[in-house]
Parts: structure tokens; sequence; C-alpha cells
């Protein structure tokens, strides 16, 4: 074996030139003979009063890492060029982290030696970890939070964006980033309240954070929260950092949130108006039953004309209550699958010839509790819709499916979750635009001209709906269509209808009937209506007279309001019961209360004189 030169001298070498780079050295002629700097050996712990061989060295360097070392002493020959590798080695407390540069040489043996410089770089690869760590739980952080974040030199104009910014926008990462492209896809509005944003920001005014609205590769819409603040370097170097929180989901939710609680202030306005429009159709039905009643042939015409105004109005008030959520229902379970399909067949002549209309319904049962006249009017009122707005050779599709949605599912919109019947309403028209699609529920706002509606049709639609328990959602595309889906909860197959009350009381004629009523001529045509079917009347405002009077005349038949000041039907009805558990019982109301009267007829207004004989089961006088 060819000897080394002098080791002294080696060593001496290797310690100046650890002297000089601030790192530790060494000498390895390959394969077996291994020479350290002072510093070096001191890191490895070995002994510098011999030789290392290549087995020494490699068993103090982490077992992971060996195989690059290996591969680095391989190709140090045939690359010419300085190699870098980091590495770990073994010292007395445990592993650290060395950078060493290697360089090869030919022997005089033919053989090739390697001088390496190392240097400990622990704590700037901890540190360098720790940055990568941060980095990543930022990024997972930003991507969870759906935060984007960005940073503009004022100097320059450069500008970057985070990943997670990059995915927020829909621009594939990496894209070189401009103000131009940051804006692209806003409403000249916003990019013009950017724009001063900015400026107020570069003028140190601190303005709020500032919403910007665009649109997304899918046309769903993107809404941004924009905050920033200007910082200055001691060198005077300003650079704008920035946050872009998407809102879009937030946005969306508070304007459902806004909607719903519009229709249900709305709703609330509607059915006060509805119950005190029914109490003056009340007066005017019976009215116009008195005057038929005396024979007023002269005004035949105008009583019928009358009638039908009424009739048309009562509709109207009818439409108006099932928006409100307190018309009056008769719920029962529903076979959907059977009820589906007869309603397709029978309207299939209102759709027309010129647009195919279809359905799909399971082949199994599908049972709701429903009240089927609201359920058919609900549906005729979207299929009508729907072919006013689909042009010939379009199609109207209604479909019928099981929907199981767990909890979370935003299509709960508050309902607790399981499974529900989805029935579903499409068609191939014109679409709503954006800008009406949050409006479309509102009594009378519609889309028609005069004679193509009275914008009570989907009002009354969603009402049904929410007082069934279920949910209407709504989805449109202009240009391609419009999909209404009506969520109701299924029922077992033992559901049945609850028995319902007796229909009549059989009221003899001159039956003693006290009538309860706070509306004055409700009260009174009451009276007079009754006062021909040659019944005995005592009137009273309230609940209160009403039970001195029950005491005092012991009527036969309470007929009472359900919403009276002081005291209502419902305490009164209690009170009645518990008291005097002899006199019948007659509600009525303008619409649905908060719930049924137990073992109570209700008669609903506006009603006329065969709708109180039907209640009352009055006889017919000979």
């Amino acid at each position: 074996m060819e000897p080394l030169a002098d080791l002294d001298d080696v060593r001496m070498l290797l310690g100046a030139l650890e002297a000089s780079t601030g790192g530790g050295a060494f000498l390895w002629d390959t394969p077996d003979r291994f020479v350290p700097s002072p510093g070096f050996a001191r890191l490895f712990g070995m002994p510098m009063d011999r030789v290392w061989t290549e087995q020494e060295v490699f068993a103090q360097i982490h077992a992971d890492d060996r195989p690059q070392l290996a591969e680095v002493v391989r190709l140090a020959p045939v690359q010419g060029a300085a190699l870098v590798l980091r590495l770990r080695v073994r010292d007395a407390e445990g592993w650290r982290w060395i950078e060493a540069r290697l360089q090869s040489s030919p022997s005089a043996r033919g053989t090739h030696r390697i001088v390496g410089t190392t240097f400990d770089v622990t704590e700037a690869h901890e540190a360098s970890l720790n940055l990568r760590r941060a980095s990543e739980l930022l990024e997972a952080t930003q991507r969870a939070a759906r935060v984007g974040s960005f940073s503009v030199d004022l100097e320059t104009g450069e500008m970057h964006w985070s990943a997670e910014l990059y995915r927020v926008m829909d621009v594939p990462l990496g894209t070189p980033i401009t103000v131009p492209l940051a804006l692209a896809d806003s409403t000249p509005d916003d990019e013009t309240r950017a724009r001063a944003w900015f400026e107020q920001l570069r003028a140190g005014q601190g303005p709020p954070p500032i919403v910007l609205h665009s649109r997304r590769a899918d046309g769903a819409p993107r809404v941004l929260e924009v905050r920033g603040r200007i910082d200055t370097n001691q060198h005077g170097h300003a650079t704008l950092y920035g946050l872009a929180i998407d809102i879009s989901r937030t946005h969306a939710l508070e304007d459902e949130l806004r909607r719903a609680a519009k229709l249900e202030a709305v709703g609330t306005l509607a059915a006060g108006v509805a119950h005190d429009f029914n109490n003056y159709l009340t007066v005017l039905s019976i009215h116009l039953d008195l005057l038929d009643a005396q024979g007023a042939s002269t005004f035949a015409p105008a009583i019928a004309r009358m009638r039908r105004a009424v009739d048309q109005s009562a509709s109207l008030t009818a439409q108006l209550l099932t928006f409100a959520r307190r018309a009056p229902s008769e719920a029962e379970r529903l076979e959907l699958t059977e009820q589906i399909t007869a309603f397709v067949e029978l309207f299939g002549h209102v759709v027309g010839p010129e647009v195919q209309f279809t359905h799909r319904v399971p082949a199994g049962p599908m049972a709701v509790r429903l009240d089927p006249g609201q359920l058919e009017s609900a549906l005729a009122n979207l299929v009508t819709n729907a072919r006013d707005a689909t042009p010939p050779g379009g199609w109207i599709g209604v479909a019928l499916d099981e929907a199981v949605l767990a909890a979370g599912d935003p299509r709960l919109d508050g309902l607790p979750p399981g499974r529900f019947a989805r029935i579903s309403v499409s068609d191939s028209g014109h679409g709503i635009p954006p800008s009406e699609l949050g409006r479309i529920f509102e009594p009378y706002f519609t889309t028609k001209d005069q004679r193509g509606g009275t914008g009570l049709g989907l009002a009354s639609v969603y009402g049904f709906v929410r007082q069934a328990g279920g949910r209407v959602e709504v989805r449109s595309t202009v240009g391609e269509g419009t999909t209404f889906h009506l969520y109701f909860r299924l029922v077992q197959a033992a559901d049945s209808r609850p028995p319902r009350a007796a229909e009549g009381l059989r009221v003899a004629r001159r039956s003693r009937v006290l009538v309860v009523e706070d509306v004055d001529d409700v009260r009174e045509v009451a009276r007079d209506l009754l006062l021909a079917e040659r019944c005995e009347v005592f009137l009273a405002r309230d609940g209160v007279e009403a039970l001195a009077l029950v005491a005092r005349e012991r009527p036969e038949v309470v007929l009472t309001d359900l919403r009276m000041s002081r005291m209502d039907g419902y305490a009164l009805i209690e009170r009645v019961q518990s008291e005097f558990p002899d006199i019948r019982l007659v509600a009525m109301t303008g619409y649905a209360e908060a719930g049924p009267v137990p073992g109570v007829p209700v008669l609903y207004k506006p009603f006329d004189r065969r709708a109180l004989r039907l209640a009352l089961d009055l006889e017919e006088k000979p």
C-alpha cells in the first residue's frame, strides 16, 4: 500500500484549512484511509492518533444517509466538480446535521483522494425544517379556512399570492400575478372600489375590509372579503400585506336568512290582512245569501256578479294564507307514486302537445302526510309556470325519488335529518336570472305580464311546503331551464290519518246559540243568519263576555272565533269544556291557527249560509 504523505503534515494542512473555513476538513484516500482535522475528529468523537477506515467513517453516519454518502464517493472521481451533501453524524449527544463539500483528485498510485470540508448546520437545518412545517401548516390552515394571502411591493408593483389564493381565484398555480389579472372577474363597480381602497391604504388611512364580487369558472358567484395593511421596513421600503377570505358560502347563507326573514315578515303581514279580509268577505257572502233568500230577483244578475267577486277574493286570500303557512289543511296519508301519476295524466292536456311532458316515479310505495288538494295546487302552479317558460319543442318533467338528508346537509334548512320524498319539477325553459331568483317566492312578485299571473302561485307553493314541514329548493340557469325540488318527510306504512272530529252537531231549530266574535259586522251578520234559521241568539265580543253569558243563559251551542282580544277562542273552549261539558262548541277562524281543537269542528271564513248550516247541522226549514 502506498503510504500517505507524512500524517503530521497532512493534519497540519487540514488544521489550516479548518481554521480558514471555520468548519471541519478531511482527506480521504479511498477506500480505506481517512484523515480528519481536529475539529472534525471532535465532532465525530473519533481518535486523532491514527488513520480511520471507511467502515469506521460509515459507522458514524446515520443509516438513512449512508447510501447517499456511498453514491457521492462513487461519483466523485468522474464528476470533476465539487459535490455537496447534507447528512447526519453521531456525536456524544446524539445526531447532528453537517453539510459536506467534497472534491476528488487522482493520487500517485492511481486511486482517488477526496478532500472535503464540513460545517455543522444542525441549527440551520432545524430552523429550515421548522419553517417548512410552519409553511405547510399555514397552507393547510388557509386551505381549510378558504383564506388566501398576498403581498404587493409598492415600489416595483410585484405581487405574490399564496397557494390557496390561486385556488380561490381559479388561477393555475404559479401564474404571474398582475393587478389586472387579480381584478379580471370583478364587476366594474367593484374594480373601481378596489382601486379606491388601495389608494386609501397607500395614503395611510386604514380603510375597513372591502367585499368584492366575481364569478367562478363554473359561473357560481364568488364573494371575497379583502383586508390589508402596509408595512415599511427600516430602509423605507413599503409592502402591502393582505388576506382574501372566501365568504361565498357565508354570504349565500346570510342572503338566504335575509330572504327567509323577509318572507316570514311578509307572511305575517299577509296573514293578518287575509284574516281581516276574510271577515269582511264573510259579511258580504252572508248578506248576499240573505238578499237571495228574500227573492230580490231584480238584483239577481248583480248578486251573481258580486258572489263571483267574493269567490275570487276568497281564492286570493286562500293563496295568501297558504304562503303565510296559515291556510286550513286536511293532511292525510298520501301514496305519492299514485298521486303524481294521476296528476300527470290529468294535467297533460293543460301542458299541450307542443311541449313534451314526462314523469318518473319509483316502483315501490312512497308515503307522506299532506293535504292532497294543496299538493295538487302546488304541482299545478309549478307545471303551469314551467309551461309558460318553455318554448315549443322543449320538455317538462316531474320526478319522484327518495333523498336521505344527514345532519349538516344544507338542504335541511333547519329540519331534522332523515328520509325525505323529493318531488322535482324541471323544464328546459329560459331560466330565472340570478337577480330575480331570490324574490320568486315573494307575494305579488312575478316576471309575467299582467295577464300571465297574480304573483301568488310560487308564494303559495312556498307556504304549503313549509306548513307541511318540508323544504323547497330551486336551481336555475338562464337559457337552460329551472328545477324545483320539494322535500317532504316520509312516513311509515303504519302511519294513518287520525280520526276526524264529528262533522256536525245536530242542532235543532230554535236552538239557543251564543256567537262570540270581536268584529262587529261578522258578529251581527252571523246573528241575522241564525235568526233566519229560527235560532235564539246571544252575542259576545270576547271570551270574557262569553263566559258570563254561558253561566247566565246556558246556551246549547257556542260558536266562537279563535282570534280575539282579552280571552281568545282556545281559552274559551277550554273553560267551557271544563265547566259546562254539556254545551256544544263550534270554532270559526279566518286561517289555520296554531293547531286543531280536539273534538271541535271548525268553520273557516269566509263562509256562507250553507257552510254555517253544515257546521251547525241545522235542520232545513219546511
